[in-house]
């Protein structure tokens, strides 16, 4: 319709456009039109509408966005539209496509070779804000009033957060009185002027602003707060989150993560009106420190963004000065390292201190030592060689003995020093190959020192059982190794691993765990080892052992005595309080080809079965029906008469071919338990019967597959007919009708056996029980 009526899709696209332009028009209006569109597109009709991808944009739908600009470089490879692509492409956190833009113009340069320096701007999009403004200062070493140049480097120092450069730099900016460039420039200057807390010019600049967007609206909010016009600011946050709603909606397409930033925004609107209830005096004491701790969770929770973290813990110091809030300051420098933004780190902890630490780290005041000890971890960080790091392991040392003496009584930063000392002279003593005997004691000293200082710690139990398991792996690299301090080590490590899993969150149990069984299944043979594991997994709960359970069944058939002996205890415990969990895999393993594995597997179900009689019946029931509808008879000859010619053929082999083809034969023995197996056997018993009776005879002749022989000939031939006719039936079934397949199933209702994968311990009480089976399987 739309190609066969020219004047009518013309109108339409011209009633398009106009609401498109339209600036009034709401985001939701765009989406659909949008929608439209791709609708269209899909349908191979292209929508006559230059400009989609700027009305992408205009409602943040940044993957239509990009989609329509890479068409238009498609149609016409205008260089102009890589900083679009780089842009969008960095939105949608496609950062090795933005690098890779980058990489395609430096290739496209070359070729032609032109030697003109890339765009700023275009690293400004790929967020190398350090290079950006490295070129951005080249440039006005050559022309050092160009306004546009002096905000794209405020735009880049914004970024970095070098707050005193920005201030700087927007004196000078705003000295020239471009008054285009100022107005661009007034909302990066604010925010530096607001961490610099230089308030007399802060209220300047914002009394300026005269746009109403979420920059200038926010600011003016900070402003009103700072000077206690709390109404006015109430009415400004509610102005700003009406403006963010419209926002949001329009990103309700678009993952998460691209609509974080405004998520953010929110919760600092929730915040600034927290803060005005807390200055208002309607938080008492207690009130503030439930808020304080709420806001300590929501920082851990936010995502680890310089900016976004920034902005947060300022506005909470209009409530929470930088003494009462350093912990989360102190985090912040460590997201500032991480992130590349490291001058902003060291000044942070400067102003924390009060000092420049660089030069006075030793006139810290004893409430300040813990911002040294977080300098020196940066320090650390930074280290580009070993002689750098050895020197800084001697500061902290000097450091160490400076808290003893200011801070004795602060147990917990003396248990991070030591962590960091032990750390350190781990890493030194590994890589110098220094790493011995006469080292070992040092760090193990340090070490031990964590866990009695704070012995509350899962990390300093953590890494206390790592450091003595990483002795072992030392001890194991003599030859003529002591047995008898190797257990030493293990017993510990074990002690200390089983300690970590009771303090430890539960999301952080799988790793530790698995290394339990891991000493348990390379060192079980030694005694004492076993016992320690023994006792460990008595005072651990069981809940922690049900992420690790296919690694245990996996383990059964061990050939270590104690090994089979511990799993399979622990197994039996598992089961007495989690039979759900276990009865699918064990009842899996109870039918596995090993006879050690359906043994193990067997004694453990039998032990279940006298709490659980009636989950391991149903459990079996459905195991075993699935099994037999995921392989019906047809699909098993199928594949084992294929598998038996290539014994025979190929490997010339009749004792493998027998041995592939021996089982379904006695199977067809018992008969058939299903109509479809009853089926299977009225179509294909007689020849299959005859073909093994052929079979027999030529065993009874004693040659071998290589020869010539007419009963073994006739006997595939059989085989290879039956192959066709079951190839056929079986590209020809595409559902499965379960009263065909497995009646038992069928009659299967309302089971209390969990469907399988859904069970979870802390949902015992919710269990996800089979009410029944569809009647209509579909074959994928």
């Amino acid at each position: 319709m739309w190609q066969d009526s020219t004047d009518n899709s013309q109108r339409l696209t011209n009633c398009l456009i106009k609401v498109l332009e339209n600036n009034n028009t709401p985001h939701e209006i765009i989406q659909t039109i949008l929608n439209l569109c791709e609708f269209m597109e899909r349908e191979g009709i292209k929508v006559p509408i230059k400009s989609l991808g700027d009305y992408s944009k205009k409602c943040n739908a940044y993957a239509k966005a990009l989609h329509y600009k890479e068409q238009e470089f498609l149609e016409n490879a205008n260089i102009n539209l890589i900083e679009e692509l780089i842009g969008l492409n960095n939105q949608l956190q496609n950062y090795d496509a933005a690098a890779g833009l980058i990489e395609y113009t430096k290739q496209i340069k070359q070729v032609q070779n032109n030697d003109t320096e890339l765009n700023q701007t275009w690293y400004e999009k790929l967020g190398r804000w350090q290079q950006a403004l490295s070129i951005y200062e080249r440039k006005l070493q050559e022309d050092i009033n160009n306004p546009e140049l002096l905000v794209g480097k405020l735009n880049c120092l914004h970024e970095l957060g070098d707050w005193e450069s920005l201030d700087t730099t927007a004196k000078t900016l705003w000295k020239i009185g471009d008054k285009k460039a100022i107005s661009s420039a007034r909302s990066l200057y604010a925010a530096a002027l607001w961490y610099l807390d230089d308030w007399n010019e802060f209220d300047s600049i914002v009394s300026e602003m005269t746009e109403s967007n979420f920059e200038n609206d926010f600011f003016k909010s900070i402003n009103c707060i700072h000077n206690e016009e709390f109404e006015e600011a109430k009415a400004l946050i509610n102005q700003q989150r009406i403006a963010l709603d419209a926002e949001l909606s329009s990103l309700v397409g678009e993952v998460y993560e691209r609509s974080y930033s405004t998520i953010a925004k929110a919760q600092m609107l929730a915040e600034l009106e927290e803060v005005i209830a807390c200055k208002e005096g309607l938080y008492n004491q207690d009130a503030k420190s439930i808020l304080k701790s709420a806001w300590s969770e929501k920082l851990i929770n936010a995502k680890a963004d310089v900016s976004i973290w920034q902005k947060l813990l300022k506005i909470r110091s209009f409530v929470l000065t930088e003494t009462e809030n350093s912990e989360s300051w102190i985090k912040f420098t460590g997201l500032c390292y991480k992130s590349g933004k490291y001058k902003l780190a060291m000044k942070t902890l400067d102003r924390l201190a009060g000092i420049n630490i660089e030069n006075h780290l030793e006139e810290l005041q004893p409430s300040k030592l813990r911002i040294g000890v977080q300098y020196l971890k940066l320090q650390w960080k930074g280290a580009k060689d070993l002689e750098e790091k050895k020197r800084l392991l001697n500061v902290l040392q000097n450091f160490a003995d400076i808290i003893e003496e200011r801070r004795g009584d602060d147990l917990n930063l003396k248990a991070v020093v030591c962590s960091k000392l032990g750390e350190w002279n781990l890493y030194i003593a590994q890589n110098s190959n220094a790493f011995n005997y006469e080292t070992i004691p040092n760090i193990l000293m340090y070490y031990h020192s964590t866990i009695q200082y704070d012995p509350e710690s899962y990390k300093y139990w953590h890494h206390w059982a790592l450091i003595n398991f990483e002795i072992v792996s030392y001890i194991e690299l003599d030859e003529n190794y002591n047995e008898e301090t190797l257990v030493d080590y293990l017993k510990v490590s074990i002690e200390a691993f089983v300690k970590s899993l009771i303090l430890t969150k539960n999301n952080q149990t799988l790793q530790d765990t698995l290394r339990l069984l891991t000493i348990l299944f390379k060192y079980g043979k030694y005694q004492e080892v076993e016992e320690a594991i023994v006792e460990g997994i008595r005072a651990l709960p069981v809940d922690i052992w049900l992420h690790v359970i296919p690694q245990i069944i996996a383990r059964i058939q061990s050939n270590v005595p104690a090994v089979k002996r511990v799993m399979t205890d622990l197994l039996t415990t598992i089961g007495k309080k989690h039979p759900q969990a276990l009865v699918y895999p064990l009842t899996v393993a109870s039918k596995s080809p090993s006879y050690d594995r359906r043994k193990t597997a067997m004694s453990v179900i039998e032990k279940i079965r006298t709490d659980s009689g009636h989950l391991v019946e149903q459990a079996l029931l459905v195991s075993e029906e699935l099994v037999r509808i995921a392989i019906l008879w047809h699909e098993a000859w199928h594949e084992a008469l294929e598998e038996a010619s290539k014994e025979f053929y190929v490997n010339h082999s009749f004792d493998g071919m027998m041995a592939i083809l021996q089982p379904l034969y006695d199977r067809l023995e018992k008969g058939g338990e299903t109509q479809n197996e009853r089926g299977f056997l009225q179509s294909y018993g007689k020849d299959l019967r005859d073909a093994f009776e052929l079979c027999i005879r030529f065993k009874n002749k004693g040659k071998r597959a290589s020869e010539k022989d007419h009963d073994i000939e006739g006997a595939w031939e059989i085989f290879f007919r039956i192959y066709k006719r079951i190839h056929k039936s079986i590209n020809a079934v595409a559902v499965l009708e379960l009263p065909h397949v497995s009646p038992r199933l069928m009659e299967a209702h309302d089971l209390d056996i969990a469907v399988p994968g859904t069970y979870k311990a802390q949902n015992v009480n919710n269990i996800i029980r089979i009410k029944s089976i569809a009647p209509n399987i579909n074959i994928v």
